[in-house]
């Protein structure tokens, strides 16, 4: 199903982004560019970059076994620039947690309704595909896409039955039908979407997964040296991704939340451990499953708690005697907000030299503090997997029964 890795995903992902000519001018891509890395070589087949919406696609044709095949195509989207009014009003207009927040449904819905939207550009990408290049649908092998692209290339991956992989994806579930949905989540290892539990962005599928949600090991973005970056979007970048040998992307146990809860109690567990009568392979095995329970109670807990913390941190930062003011710069940005939706004039981000009105450095500070404790933990969480499949190794059947359960690098 995916001829690529994930490591060559998160390329092309990075990748798209310079589709945009008006950030990258003389360094943006093209249609016909061949784009060499070390691991990966591709031709651009088809990229559009859009002046109404500020969208950019591309869809390539990588060199697999030494040469090019046009039945070998895969597509991505870029995510949100910063600096790009249009991406922001798209943000706040179709993503349902800034929907939700800022009441901005009934503009994104409109917006939607009138072919004016990112997602309506999509459509119309698939169509140039098809119609005017002559693409089959089944020449299409996958969508990849960072953030906001990732929600568009859940959309078209949801309406043409493609597989897709993401990371940090933003929420297109304001997008899909309830049909849509369903069919994602019936073929969960075609939707597979790669997270960090502490980025705000995209630990909504932290409770509604769509398809295959994993969290993944996160890494210190190079951005991170910025206390703004740090504080809100550190761990959301592509950067704050880790890649193994082989391509995979370096992620912690994943457990079977719906099987586990059909297991004994670890109370139950611990006191068959106490008699005597529990002994050979079934003591092993339930030495195991105590041991993957308590490895699920630290990475739940710990998500939610650390996470709980980090927003705290994040609204309510109170070590810095300031917190009128940063309410202040909050309701700024949500009156301004609504002043771009409302009258529809985007104002020029790239040239401000405003600095920002609070410092943020000892609660950025602070909130790297709490995602490396958080790691941390997280990673002896995976040793105590590691610890239960080495307990088993040597029985077929009880290893078998352990890869039900959880999944682990």
């Amino acid at each position: 199903m995916h001829n690529l890795t994930d490591y060559q995903y998160a390329l092309i992902c990075t990748d798209v982004y310079y589709l945009d000519q008006k950030e990258y001018k003389d360094h943006s891509l093209h249609k016909g560019q061949t784009v060499n890395h070390t691991n990966l070589q591709y031709k651009i087949v088809y990229a559009l970059d859009d002046s109404l919406t500020g969208f950019q696609g591309m869809a390539i044709m990588p060199k697999l076994s030494n040469d090019f095949d046009s039945h070998q195509i895969y597509i991505s989207f870029a995510g949100t620039n910063p600096n790009d009014p249009r991406d922001l009003y798209t943000d706040a207009t179709q993503i349902r947690q800034a929907r939700e927040k800022l009441n901005t449904a009934g503009s994104g819905d409109q917006d939607y309704a009138q072919s004016k939207s990112q997602f309506n550009v999509v459509d119309r990408f698939w169509t140039h595909l098809i119609k005017k290049i002559g693409l089959k649908s089944t020449d299409i092998k996958g969508i990849t896409a960072h953030s906001l692209g990732g929600a568009l290339a859940l959309y078209l991956g949801a309406r043409h039955h493609l597989p897709v992989i993401t990371f940090s994806s933003a929420d297109p579930r304001d997008r899909l039908t309830i049909s849509q949905i369903e069919y994602i989540n019936k073929h969960p290892d075609q939707y597979i979407n790669y997270y960090h539990s502490q980025d705000w962005i995209a630990n909504w599928q932290s409770a509604q997964p769509l398809g295959r949600s994993i969290i993944a090991q996160e890494y210190s973005s190079i951005k991170s040296d910025d206390p703004t970056v740090n504080l809100l979007l550190n761990g959301h970048y592509l950067d704050s991704y880790d890649f193994t040998s082989t391509g995979q992307t370096a992620f912690f146990a994943q457990f079977n939340t719906e099987a586990l809860k059909q297991l004994p109690t670890q109370e139950a567990i611990l006191t068959a451990l106490k008699s005597k009568q529990v002994q050979g392979q079934q003591r092993q095995y339930l030495i195991a499953i105590s041991l993957l329970l308590t490895a699920y109670k630290m990475q739940t807990d710990i998500t939610r708690d650390m996470n709980d913390l980090i927003r705290l941190i994040r609204l309510a930062p109170k070590r810095l005697n300031d917190r009128a003011q940063q309410i202040s710069v909050l309701l700024s940005f949500k009156n301004n907000l609504h002043q771009l939706i409302s009258s529809g004039q985007f104002p020029d981000l790239t040239n401000t030299n405003a600095q920002p009105m609070v410092n943020l450095d000892q609660t950025a500070a602070l909130s790297q503090e709490l995602r490396q404790e958080m790691n941390i933990v997280l990673s002896f969480a995976d040793e105590l997997v590691h610890q239960a499949h080495q307990i088993v190794k040597n029985n077929p059947e009880l290893v078998k029964l352990l890869k039900e359960l959880v999944i682990y690098e």
